[in-house]
Formats: C-alpha cells, sequence, structure tokens
C-alpha cells in the first residue's frame, strides 16, 4: 500500500488526499470510488519515489474467481483478470492450458473449453509472474439471483433440506452492495460452501431453496451468484447503453452521460482551485479572528458576522449514487460478466410499485441489457411475480411483469397466494425458490412435461353478454383452489425435489403440557382479520368484467373446460375487457389441478401488448 500525506478538511472528517492508494488503481484515478480526492500532483510526486522493480504486478484473476467456485458446464469459459502489460498468463484446468498475453492496460483473459462434470473437485492454477491456484472447483450449473431485498433475504427456518453430501455441492458467491457511475472492474465477496447452519440468515433464500432442487432433479453441483440489493428500483441495474435511443428513456442516459463527461474536470477544478482558495479565505479569517481577539476587551463578545467560511461542497462522488440509472449494473453486474452462467433469476418490482406502465417496459430492457453485455445468446431470464400485499399499488407491477413474458425464454413464478401473513418481505421462499426451479427444469433443462406454471391468460372473445376467457399453462385442467391462510410454515421436501406442491396448511406445533405446578396459561387472543379468509372453495371469484365506459363490477365465473371459463355480469351487458385478481391483496382463488396459481390479468392490457411485440419483431 502506497502512504500519502493528508490535509484535514475543516468541516470534514474525509482527508483531502486518500491516505492509502492501491497501485493498481492509479492508472484508473477518474474511474475509482474515491478518486475524487487524490491530486495528479500527489500521484507523480509518489510515483517517483518507486523503482521499476516496485511497480511490477502480480497477475491477479478477477475476483469473482475463487476457491470452491462452481464453473457452468457445457459452454466454453471465460477467465480474465489484471497483469504486468506484456506479461505471459497460462490458465489450467482439468488438464487443459490455455495462454495469453496481456494488453498494454494490463487486461488479460483466456477462454477455457467446455468441462464436464465429474462429480470430483478440479483445480485452476494460473500463472504469470506468480502463481494462483484455486482449488476444490466444481463444474455444473450456475445462475445469478439478482433483485431487491426479497431476493437478498435469508430463508431463515424455512428451507428445503438437502443432506450433508448435497450440500457440499451448492456454492453460493455474495456480491457485497457497490454502486457507481463508472463500470468497476471487480466485486467484492467470496465463492462460499452451502452450510444449511448459516445459509438460512447469510445468503439468498430464494436462490438457495432454487438450487436445492436443481442439484437433487439434476445430480451436478449449483453454484448462486447472489447480487441483489434491498429498496433498490429497476433502473440501476440496467446498463446505460439501453436507455439510450428511447424516447421514454433516453433522457436518463443523458444525465448519466453529462454527470460522467463533467466530472473530471469538476475534480480537477475542485483540488487545484476550490481548496486552494477555501483554504486562503479560511486563513485570512483565523488570522482576522486572532487580530481582532488581541485588541477586543476581555468581556467582548466576537463579532458575530464574522463567520468562519463555509467549506466547499465536493464533486458528485461516482460511489454515492446508488439510484441513478446503470449505477448498481456498473458496480455488481459489470464486474461478473462474462462469467460463464446458465441463466437469471430476478425478483424485484416493490420499489416500483405505482410504475407500472414504464416498468413494462424496463423489465424486458433488463432482460435484454443482461443478455447482451453477458453475450451467451438469450439464456433464460426467470423472475417473480410480485404476490398479494395490501399496502402499496401492486396490480400494475404484475400486469407488467405477465406482459414481459412476451419476451423470448422469460418465465415467470407466480407466487400470489405466498404471502398469508400479508407481509412486505413473505417468509416462505422455499415455494418460490420451488417454483423458480419448476421453471428452469422445463424452459433450460429439457423438461416438457412438466407442469411449471400456474394459468396464464392466452385469448378473449365477446358472446352476446358473456366473455370466455381461454388460458395456457393450465395443465391437467383449470381448478379451484384456496389460497393458504396464516400459519406456521414447514419446509418439506415431501416426494421429491419437484413433489406435490403445498397442501392443507400446516397447524401450529402443540406446545408441551405446562408443569403441573405452574399457572394455567391465558386463553389466546383473537386472531385479526386476515385477507385470505373467507375466500369460497365452491365457485371461482376474483374475477370482474367492464363494458365501453371502463368501469369494472365484479362478475361470475364458470369453468367450462380445462382451458376456458365464461364470465358475466348483470351490471355489464356488453363487456369489453375482463380483469382477475386487480387488487393489491385480492380475493381470488383460480388454480390448474397441479396447485399452481393463476396470474392476475387485465384481458385488454394483455392484448395490446401482444399487439406490440408482434409489431416489434
Amino acid at each position: 500500500m502506497l502512504l500519502l500525506s493528508s490535509t484535514q478538511h475543516p468541516r470534514r472528517s474525509r482527508p483531502r488526499l486518500i491516505p492509502m492508494m492501491r497501485l493498481d488503481l492509479l492508472p484508473r484515478l477518474y474511474r475509482q470510488v474515491r478518486a475524487p480526492l487524490l491530486g495528479t500532483a500527489a500521484i507523480a510526486a509518489a510515483l517517483s519515489l518507486l523503482s521499476p522493480g516496485d511497480l511490477r504486478a502480480d497477475v491477479k484473476p478477477a475476483t469473482i474467481f475463487g476457491t470452491h467456485m462452481v464453473l457452468q458446464q457445457g459452454i466454453p469459459l471465460p477467465v480474465w483478470g489484471k497483469a504486468d502489460p506484456g506479461e505471459k498468463v497460462s490458465v489450467t484446468l482439468d488438464g487443459k492450458t490455455e495462454e495469453t498475453t496481456a494488453d498494454d492496460k494490463g487486461d488479460w483473459k483466456v477462454t477455457l473449453p467446455a468441462v464436464a462434470p465429474t462429480g470430483k473437485p478440479l483445480t485452476m492454477t494460473i500463472k504469470g509472474n506468480n502463481q494462483v491456484v484455486f482449488e476444490d472447483v466444481m463444474v455444473g450449473e450456475v445462475w445469478v439471483a439478482s433483485g431487491q431485498s426479497n431476493m437478498a433475504q435469508g430463508c431463515g427456518k424455512h428451507m428445503l433440506k438437502a443432506d450433508a453430501e448435497a450440500s457440499k455441492r451448492i456454492r453460493v458467491f455474495k456480491v457485497a452492495n457497490v454502486a457507481n457511475i463508472f463500470p468497476q472492474e471487480n466485486v467484492k465477496g467470496e465463492w462460499v460452501v452451502c452450510d444449511p447452519a448459516e445459509v438460512g440468515r447469510k445468503f439468498t433464500g430464494v436462490g438457495y431453496n432454487f438450487a436445492v432442487v436443481l442439484e437433487k432433479e439434476l445430480k451436478v453441483p449449483v453454484g448462486i451468484i447472489q447480487t441483489a440489493w434491498g429498496g433498490t428500483a429497476i433502473k440501476p441495474w440496467i446498463d446505460l447503453t439501453y436507455f439510450k435511443g428511447n424516447p421514454r428513456l433516453d433522457n436518463n442516459a443523458a444525465s448519466v452521460q453529462a454527470l460522467r463527461d463533467r466530472l473530471p474536470e469538476a475534480i480537477k477544478e475542485y483540488n487545484e482551485k476550490t481548496i486552494p482558495e477555501y483554504e486562503a479565505r479560511l486563513q485570512k479569517w483565523k488570522d482576522e479572528q486572532a487580530a481582532a481577539e488581541a485588541n477586543r476587551p476581555a468581556d467582548y463578545k466576537p463579532d458575530p458576522k464574522a463567520k468562519k467560511p463555509k467549506a466547499p461542497d465536493r464533486p458528485t462522488q461516482p460511489d454515492m449514487q446508488s439510484g441513478l440509472p446503470s449505477a448498481i449494473h456498473n458496480g455488481m453486474v459489470h464486474p461478473l460478466i462474462p462469467y460463464g452462467i446458465k441463466g437469471v433469476l430476478w425478483y424485484q418490482g416493490e420499489s416500483n410499485a405505482g410504475q407500472g406502465r414504464e416498468y413494462a417496459e424496463l423489465l424486458p430492457l433488463l432482460a435484454k441489457s443482461l443478455r447482451g453485455k453477458w453475450k451467451q445468446g438469450d439464456f433464460p431470464f426467470l423472475y417473480v411475480q410480485l404476490p398479494a400485499f395490501s399496502r402499496g399499488n401492486w396490480p400494475e407491477i404484475r400486469q407488467a411483469m405477465l406482459e414481459t413474458l412476451n419476451t423470448p425464454n422469460t418465465g415467470m413464478a407466480i407466487i400470489l397466494d405466498l404471502n398469508p401473513e400479508d407481509d412486505l418481505h413473505p417468509s416462505n421462499k422455499t415455494e418460490v425458490g420451488r417454483r423458480l426451479a419448476l421453471l428452469a427444469l422445463r424452459d433450460a433443462y429439457g423438461n416438457a412435461g412438466l407442469v411449471a406454471s400456474g394459468p396464464i391468460y392466452a385469448s378473449s372473445t365477446v358472446e352476446g353478454n358473456k366473455m370466455r376467457v381461454t388460458f395456457r399453462e393450465t395443465g391437467s385442467g383449470l381448478a379451484i383452489g384456496k389460497p393458504p391462510e396464516p400459519y406456521r410454515f414447514v419446509a418439506k421436501l415431501g416426494g421429491g425435489a419437484i413433489g406435490p406442491p403445498p397442501g392443507a396448511p400446516v397447524p401450529p406445533e402443540t406446545p408441551a403440557p405446562a408443569p403441573t405446578n405452574a399457572p394455567a396459561a391465558e386463553p389466546p387472543k383473537p386472531a385479526a382479520p386476515h385477507p385470505a379468509e373467507n375466500v369460497p372453495t365452491d365457485k371461482v371469484v376474483g374475477f370482474e368484467l367492464a363494458g365501453a365506459d371502463g368501469k369494472f363490477h365484479p362478475a361470475t365465473a364458470e369453468i367450462v373446460d380445462a382451458t376456458t371459463l365464461v364470465l358475466t355480469s348483470e351490471a355489464v351487458p356488453e363487456p369489453k375487457e375482463a380483469r382477475y385478481a386487480w387488487a393489491n391483496y385480492p380475493h381470488s382463488n383460480l388454480y390448474n389441478k397441479e396447485g399452481l396459481p393463476a396470474s392476475p390479468f387485465n384481458s385488454r392490457l394483455c392484448d395490446e401488448a401482444k399487439v406490440r411485440a408482434h409489431e416489434a419483431k
């Protein structure tokens, strides 16, 4: 590490110069997190003290690589990092070696041939001026798990059970939260073998349960790259390039690009002009105060008009802008690319409540951004539709997620029924992970006969005073289900990882009998009413119809065959559109016979989205 002298800011504890600066950051001064405080003159002075041998860099692979990592099977594997310009670098895995030479910036990259999983750990050796060895490397399936807090949240005690050997084949890389207006080169984190005793609170519950199902069904190791940040909206996750050219979103790219463009000059002016001028004003004030103090009677107070000069505002800090478009992509996704992956899991949307129409553009744009930057084709993009929740404004967000299915190779886990506690952070991450795994097993791994989704709106036709609605993803047929009521969830694998979905609610555990000398327990207080209560089991509920006036009224729904139901409403003699479960916490009960719930929908919005998708092809 290089130590630089510093001058303390009069109003802030942060130094004017970075007190410790890594040499490998110097060539990219203005792109680094805390670079605004370091002057170019200080850098030149520091470098003049070093000999050429001091500047020789060790070969450093990108930080996504490490001991215990999982590599994606069946595809060429990029490995990259930093070294001295012109340094020879070799990478060896499973007896195969690839060599390259670092370019004039010190960047290097090799592509290893595809490797098949053997079930046995491998060793990766990287050689340059030094040697780096990663052990216990597994080959299997790698998925990125991204989004906000419901993806980042652990599963606590609610997790699918994996035996000891299976647990060793499930690994997680948890990316530390970093945002920056400039793309970063590395992430902070490490690969960890999943210990069930630790994973419940440390790692993504959705991703872990997803991995348990995949490992059991595919019989290969599974790696989850967790890159999720609670409370974040979707725009910061999208690469800046993909906002450009869209008339509704281009202003997002323009504002960030303008900030990038003016930042180096603002930093230079701050270091070379603003701070010296401020220090001169401060010194003048100190001198004036000292002179006045010397000539002032002892009982006189200082002149209140002679205020201490205000410290200048610092330039925008590149790492303090997590809400800006692309900022989180730059810090938490860009450094992962092009690590070999199978696909992406996404659970987010709560922070975009009330922005449904914009989200209908942004979610497909996120998939396009990830696929475009990774350059591994249209890999599976599987996401979670928001559950029932009595607060907020979520129906339009759910509709936007439904419309995103028009994007190729996407899948949506419907979890409308998985929030019986009506919590912003539902505790049942087990079934969320299982439903995502169903989609992956069918769509990414060729299990075509698997029923992986609940009913999805397909089309509708008007027949006099009736509307006929047809669904896809109906499995063995449409059915009336009952959403779970509040209960203490007990996770069980059941008859297999793909086994039957949760059935009747599991009752609370029976408490142990009180000792004979203990006072009698007070009777429990009656539970508060719950949104899922009073949902009937003898008829379909949750549907509405609207006429030309656009006003919706409750509708009677009758299942007429495996894929179709018919809607009627006395208040709507000439129906024009239908919707289902269109509320924050809807009373709804349409499922397929496999026990997976139907997605909420608005028929008009769905039809319009299909037209737009067809025109875009």
